[in-house]
Parts: C-alpha cells; structure tokens; sequence
C-alpha cells in the first residue's frame, strides 16, 4: 500500500476519532449543565415520621398533600414510615410544604430528610443494575 493513501487513511481515522471526542465532549457539557426548573421539572422529597401513622392518618396526611399547590404523587410506607412526595418546584417547595404540615398537624412527629453531598455524590442512577455496576466500576478504574 503507498504511503500517501496509508497516510489519508490514518488521517482520516484520527480526524473521525477527534469529532466524536468533540461530539461527546458537547454532549456532556449540554446534558449536564444545570437548568432552570420548567413546567415539567419535579422534585421528590422525602419525610421520616417517628410514630407509625395508622391507615387513616395516613390516608388523611396523602390528602392533604394532595391538595397542596404543585403536589403530583404521594406514597406513605407504614413499615419504614417514610413518606415520599413528588412536586413542581415552581409552585411550591419541600421546606415550606413540611413546615405547614408541621403545623398543620402538630401531634405528629416529622423530619424532612435532605440528602448529604457524600449521599448525593455516592448515588448514581447508572448503577441500579448490576451489569452497569459493573461497567461503572471498570471505568472508574481507568
């Protein structure tokens, strides 16, 4: 094979290789770059409550979440009594939506929990499964 057409081959390897780097370099930078919350940005929150809650307290705190402003999903597990609630961030917020629960119903014993920046940086949606687990922990061994 000649040089000159070895050379056109390598060069243009090197030059495709080069615009998918380019390509996914911007890929990265768009997808995660933060954005503004819109109409169909949703939060979820989660609420620890110390004293189990019976069926019908329950049923009246999911109803009244539901009602709050912004509020779209509402789950209550009375085995870990933990209460996990999805909403628009740009009617309402978890502060002040747990601050009126608060005082909306005094005699239960609620904590919003907040996720540590060592939870957040540890939890990764990539790795729920165990094959992407795997290939995460190859990359992260490069």
């Amino acid at each position: 094979m000649p040089k000159k057409k070895l050379k056109k081959i390598i060069f243009a390897g090197v030059s495709v290789l080069l615009g998918m780097l380019l390509l996914l370099c911007i890929h990265l930078y768009i997808v995660t770059r933060p954005k503004s919350p819109d109409i169909n940005t949703r939060v979820m929150a989660r609420i620890d409550f110390t004293d189990s809650l019976s069926n019908s307290q329950s049923a009246i705190v999911t109803e009244w979440l539901y009602k709050q402003k912004g509020i779209d999903h509402v789950l209550y597990n009375p085995i870990s009594r933990i209460l996990v609630f999805t909403f628009s961030p740009l009617y309402n917020d978890a502060n002040s939506i747990t601050s009126t629960m608060q005082q909306t119903f005094p005699d239960y014993k609620l904590a919003r929990v907040i996720p540590s920046d060592a939870e957040m940086a540890a939890s990764c949606p990539v790795a729920s499964n165990e094959i992407s687990a795997k290939v995460l922990r190859f990359f992260r061994r490069l």
